[in-house]
């Protein structure tokens, strides 16, 4: 339930609706479902679907890290998710470990995407955005910049996302946000000895500098890496 002071008072109206807007027109695997909105005079309500095994963000707070294989599953189901809404026109613009929510299934726990309401959409011409968002840890040069941007953010907060899994810590993280920002500008990327080579490998094709030369995701979910961590998973059949 989100009460209606408090989207008044934030100027939460366009976030909501682009929220809802996207959860309802966008089924997939990985994207959280909204099976229905209403509103009354004091709150609006949403029926989303139960994640009963909490955000990504305890899980990782409970286990400081996770093994390969653990994430490698958790990898190429955001990234599946952040390729459909791609495909559909979307960018997410807020990765991160707070907006994956676990999911429990018969094969499985799986992550799915949630919290649209940075997303954006992106013109049939391939137009950018310029709107600054997202959370300090996951921006990405371009968005540090305030530069134009389109889905290399989301490739490039994969990139994040892996390494925060893998470590317990996100990659560019420094004294204070000067610094930070001056890490994540020059890409200086220090991947653990604790993380396996193709591992390593993965990261450094996410985490570019320049946002063309990022890997396409649907590159990335067959990467060696994953086919490594997931040997008995069929990556070029299983459903997008």
């Amino acid at each position: 339930d989100v009460p209606k002071q408090k989207i008044l008072e934030h100027q939460m109206t366009s976030y909501l609706t682009r929220e809802v807007r996207t959860q309802i027109l966008l089924t997939h695997p990985g994207i959280l479902r909204l099976y229905y909105y209403f509103e009354d005079a004091q709150q609006v309500h949403l029926l989303l679907e139960y994640a009963d095994g909490g955000s990504l963000f305890s899980v990782l707070r409970r286990r400081g890290f996770l093994p390969e294989p653990t994430a490698a599953t958790y990898f190429v189901d955001v990234a599946r998710a952040l390729d459909h809404l791609h495909r559909h026109g979307i960018v997410h613009r807020d990765l991160k470990p707070e907006n994956i929510l676990m999911c429990s299934h018969a094969d499985g726990t799986k992550a799915k995407l949630a919290d649209f309401g940075w997303c954006a959409e992106l013109e049939v011409d391939g137009t950018q955005r310029h709107t600054f968002c997202g959370t300090w840890d996951y921006l990405s040069p371009e968005m540090v910049q305030s530069e134009p941007h389109d889905k290399g953010v989301d490739i490039w907060a994969c990139g994040v996302l892996l390494f925060e899994m893998l470590t317990g810590k996100p990659p560019f993280a420094a004294a204070n946000q000067v610094k930070a920002m001056n890490r994540i500008m020059t890409v200086d990327l220090k991947v653990p000895d604790t993380v396996s080579p193709s591992g390593t490998a993965l990261m450094h094709k996410l985490l570019v500098r320049e946002p063309p030369s990022r890997i396409a995701l649907k590159d990335a979910v067959r990467h060696p890496w994953v086919r490594e961590c997931m040997p008995e998973k069929d990556l070029d059949s299983s459903p997008q």
